[in-house]
């Protein structure tokens, strides 16, 4: 996560002027999109669906200066290495979705 910082920030705030108030995004465990979060604080009727604990932690965070913004976790088997959830149960709960756009 600590590799092409800047580049990320970029990629990061570009993601996010893409993100519209109402809509319902999905954010995978990948590094750059801890880079879009900052960025997520003023939109309103956000629903985000993620499969990355440290995303989740991080969107609770956020969540409490903007009740307009709803956390929605996958869930599923743990992988250590990127803390993120896996599996049969992270996929079908992903697959009861509607998403506007996933990052």
């Amino acid at each position: 996560m600590n590799e092409y910082v800047e580049e990320k920030q970029s990629i990061g705030q570009c993601a996010a002027e893409h993100i519209h108030d109402g809509e319902t995004i999905i954010l995978d465990a990948s590094s750059t999109n801890h880079f879009v979060l900052p960025f997520l604080a003023k939109k309103r009727n956000l629903t985000v669906i993620t499969n990355s604990l440290y995303i989740s932690k991080e969107l609770m965070t956020i969540s409490e200066t903007n009740p307009r913004l709803t956390v929605i976790c996958t869930g599923g088997t743990l992988f250590m290495r990127s803390y993120s959830f896996i599996g049969m149960i992270a996929e079908q709960a992903l697959s009861q979705f509607y998403v506007d756009k996933a990052f």
